[in-house]
């Protein structure tokens, strides 16, 4: 009975973790340059700025619908930043360095609402040269329906250290 139960919760164990998805909202090709991602629904952009040896990063997120919206995260975190150097090589994942609360939460938007978020990045020994900013809102539900792999709230910026 005990091995029956180990196998079950184990099982589902593994059933949960293979439902946190990190998917949102179709973007396309905005005229307003690499910063930003823009669809009829939502506008995601992104800034990075240096100051001294530190990089700020500012995310935009703008709901364009005609209606007010909730987006459904699985953990505390809201978004990914991904940093990449001019060779492709990663130079910061924001998710390795911070820890979330393990719980469900949400973000309500209301009609043309736009929320700004922040984070201050430590570039204390990245080479000068160009990087690239991407950043991918981590929603997996919008309105409480589950968003699928086509989705997407996205947005990168460039930045050049010197």
């Amino acid at each position: 009975m005990k091995k029956l139960f180990f196998i079950l919760f184990i099982g589902s164990l593994i059933g949960l973790v293979g439902c946190g998805q990190t998917v949102t909202s179709p973007t396309t090709e905005s005229g307003e340059g690499e910063d930003a991602t823009v669809n009829k629904e939502w506008v995601v952009e992104a800034e990075a700025e240096q100051k001294d040896k530190d990089i700020i990063v500012t995310i935009h997120i703008t709901n364009q619908m005609e209606e007010a919206v909730t987006l459904d995260f699985t953990s505390g975190q809201k978004y990914e930043i991904v940093v990449v150097n001019e060779e492709g090589s990663e130079v910061y994942r924001f998710s390795n360095e911070m820890m979330f609360t393990m719980a469900l939460t949400s973000e309500s938007f209301e009609v043309g609402e736009t929320k700004t978020y922040q984070e201050t990045i430590n570039a204390d020994g990245w080479s000068t040269g160009n990087y690239t900013f991407y950043v991918d809102v981590t929603a997996a539900a919008i309105n409480g329906e589950e968003t699928s792999g086509d989705e997407q709230l996205k947005a990168q910026t460039e930045l050049t250290i010197e």
